[in-house]
């Protein structure tokens, strides 16, 4: 669509046609003025000067009328953008203007109305980022505090000697060397999370045989699954070739079976799955679970601190591992969901092929 100067034309069209309208105006006073002065046996000279006064204020009304009449829409339109612009500016972000015709003006107000939504956009990401970051501080604040709190009353314990025998003793020094291990775990997780969520952050992109680096991996695994009664089952499309960061998408699988391992019903089957269709390439992990989940508990699975029911009760997640992987896959442009059907618990990694 071009909108080159088509306002201009019209307010030009408009122009003529008002000059023209009033140019035929005094040709009929002149006329009519021709008569009456041919008539009439007295004439003066302030008579012609205020006739000619007359008829010129006359013919300028008209040529002002008849503009304003061809430009009424237009002014109103520009008046209407005016009164939105000035609503936006005092805070009612998303408010969007009526577009109006094929023009400058119409282009105008698509402009205005993409700002405001862009606008609204950014507003409420940068209060839910806010609001994010103050959930941050208090899931740290509360997740750091329990393993911290537990190694200094035991610390107390040995400090004073309240133990009862050297096993005892020794059991005090197993357990504050686990609550240790789980605070630099948080801590790790935290550090790349935040890392991860930095603008600075940059992958090492490169073009990998997704398929080959998937069977190498689940074939590392196949023992220690074995260790866990679990049976590994694999069926991946050959020669899928992906643009990603070869280290941080082993992350994400390692952590993902990782998680298969520790809350996988055993004895059971685990299936991964990769495939291509159409321009996307789809890996699933697939597995049984002890414990049913509904789907409002799984979306909240991937958000920050959230951990699910028997995670929740022995603690040995974080509840950072899925947000990290979701934010990974979501740098490559892809999506991670979760679904529960029948008793299987599905991660579902979609991403585009090259």
């Amino acid at each position: 669509m071009k909108l080159k100067n088509k306002l201009l034309t019209k307010v030009l069209i408009s122009i003529m046609i008002s000059f023209f309208s009033a140019v035929l105006l005094l040709a009929l006073l002149s006329n009519l003025s021709f008569h009456f002065f041919e008539q009439s046996s007295v004439i003066t000279s302030k008579t012609i000067l205020f006739y000619n006064i007359s008829v010129f204020l006359l013919v300028l009304l008209s040529f002002v009328v008849i503009l304003s009449l061809l430009l009424q829409k237009k002014i109103l339109y520009i008046t209407q953008i005016g009164k939105n612009v000035e609503e936006i500016a005092k805070g009612e972000l998303g408010k969007t203007i009526e577009v109006k015709g094929k023009d400058e003006l119409s282009q105008l107000a698509q402009n205005i109305n993409y700002m405001s939504c862009e606008l609204e956009r950014r507003f409420n990401y940068e209060r839910e980022l806010e609001q994010s970051k103050n959930n941050l501080i208090t899931n740290i604040s509360h997740d750091v505090r329990t393993p911290l709190t537990s190694i200094i009353g035991y610390v107390n314990l040995l400090e004073k000697k309240q133990y009862k025998s050297e096993e005892e003793e020794q059991e005090f020094i197993k357990i504050i060397s686990t609550k240790a291990q789980r605070l630099n775990l948080l801590i790790n997780e935290l550090f790349d999370y935040t890392k991860l969520l930095s603008p600075d952050f940059k992958l090492n992109m490169q073009s990998v045989n997704m398929s080959h680096m998937l069977h190498q991996l689940m074939n590392e695994y196949e023992a220690t699954f074995d260790g866990h009664e679990l049976q590994l089952q694999f069926d991946i499309e050959a020669d899928l070739y992906l643009q990603i960061d070869t280290e941080q998408m082993i992350r994400v699988y390692e952590n993902l079976l990782s998680n298969i391992m520790k809350y996988a019903k055993q004895p059971s089957t685990v299936q991964v799955l990769c495939f291509k269709k159409e321009n996307l390439v789809i890996t699933i992990f697939k597995n049984r679970v002890k414990v049913p989940y509904n789907q409002e508990s799984l979306n909240y699975l991937t958000e920050r601190f959230i951990v699910g029911e028997e995670q929740e009760a022995n603690r040995e997640s974080t509840g950072l591992g899925l947000s990290i992987c979701k934010k990974i896959i979501e740098l490559h442009e892809g999506t991670l969901a979760i679904h529960y059907d029948k008793g299987y618990f599905n991660v579902i990694i979609t991403q585009p092929l090259i």
